[in-house]
This record gives C-alpha cells, structure tokens and sequence, in this order.
C-alpha cells in the first residue's frame, strides 16, 4: 500500500480504550472485578468497612487498568485508506472495503460492517475521518 493512499492511522489510545470497548471487553472487566469481590469476600467479612474500600479500590483498579492490559495484549491498530478500513490486532489482519462500512445510528463510535455493530476504539479524528468518506461513498452512489 502506497503511503499516499493512507487517510489516517493510529494505535489506540488509552483514553479511547477506556471510553469505546466491544461487549468482550467490558464482560472481561466484570468477570475480573466479580473474582476480586469474591476473593476478597474470603479474606474479610463482606460487612466490614475494610472489604467495602476494598471493592472501590478493585473497581477502580479494574476500569483504570485495564485499557494498559488491552493496549499491551491487542495493540489495535487502525488504517484508513480510501478504499478500505484495517483493523490490526495481536495476531489478525482485518482489511475491510468502505462499501461494507456504514454509520451506526447508537453510539458515535459504532460502525455497522457487513451488517454487525462494531465499536472501533478510535479517536475522535479518526471517526470523522471515517464518516466523511462513508458520506463521500454514499453521494456518489445517488
């Protein structure tokens, strides 16, 4: 791929895989955070005040975290080209045509591709960027 062709890259920030995680991510969290609450169930009494600023600090360490775990595991990377969006992650190389892109109508940083909802932990930038060449697609197809 010519660099020219290249509309904007980036690796996923911390602030975006904070705020914009697939249904995966956030299930992963919550099962993590339900083990430390129940581990720390075993070591204190659930009454306790102890166990109580012992369940906010795991919450906090579980949200505040774990963008650095995705970050460090995933390294998503993310292409956008005229004619297609990439999508790299650990161990997959995901080359998506724009004509199978298009906007989602829920949340700014859900796309539908190929039909399916999916979150792209993107920038701000990176989502106009996209959806201005999703809208340059769809005026010259009428």
């Amino acid at each position: 791929m010519k660099n020219d062709e290249i509309i904007i890259r980036e690796e996923s920030s911390y602030k975006a895989l904070l705020l914009r995680k697939s249904w995966r991510m956030k299930m992963g969290e919550t099962l993590f955070f339900i083990f430390a609450l129940l581990a720390l169930g075993l070591i204190l009494n659930s009454d306790s005040t102890t166990y109580k600023i012992g369940a906010f600090v795991a919450a906090a360490l579980v949200v505040g975290l774990a963008p650095f775990f995705y970050r460090y595991w995933l390294k998503p990377v993310y292409t956008l080209t005229r004619k297609e969006l990439i999508i790299e992650t650990r161990n997959k190389k995901m080359r998506i045509p724009l004509s199978k892109v298009d906007t989602s109508y829920d949340l700014r940083h859900f796309f539908l591709i190929d039909g399916k909802k999916t979150p792209l932990m993107v920038s701000d930038q990176f989502i106009s960027q996209l959806t201005k060449e999703i809208e340059k697609r769809n005026r010259r197809k009428k």
